[in-house]
């Protein structure tokens, strides 16, 4: 079983040590390495939901990779909820769409989430966490 406090609290120790560019050693060549969290807001809707979103660093961006960091998801005051309360569905995925031109300095992303109980009718709103890991010129 996994640790989630002990591994959120090592990400958070990673982001906040990198505010300032670290340089990893590859072979002979350096690459700096940044780390930028992101907080995307899921509107208040039902179903589903599918957003395009994009962290921008100050240089090309070489690589890149996006890690969760951390989500939260609620149904809406006043939606009707199932007699138990039961959730049915909990997904968040998400994927790097990659750097295009003319702005090679940003790291675009899709993100996909659902949050419902076994009517997928009711109302929900939230936020999930990104952090994007980039290698930059």
């Amino acid at each position: 079983m996994l640790d989630c406090c002990k591994y959120k609290l090592i990400l958070e120790e990673i982001i906040s040590y990198s505010d300032t560019s670290t340089c990893s050693e590859i072979g002979k060549t350096k690459m700096p390495v940044q780390f930028k969290k992101t907080r995307i807001t899921i509107p208040l809707g039902a179903g589903p939901r599918s957003i395009r979103g994009s962290v921008r660093f100050e240089s090309k961006v070489i690589s890149s990779e996006l890690v969760l960091a951390g989500f939260n998801f609620d149904f809406s005051q006043g939606s009707p909820r199932n007699p138990r309360g039961e959730l049915d569905q909990i997904e968040i995925n998400f994927e790097r769409v990659g750097v295009h031109p003319p702005d090679v300095n940003a790291v675009y992303f899709l993100l996909e989430c659902r949050y419902q109980d076994s009517s997928a009718t009711d109302i929900w709103k939230g936020h999930v966490e990104l952090v994007v890991v980039a290698d930059v010129e």
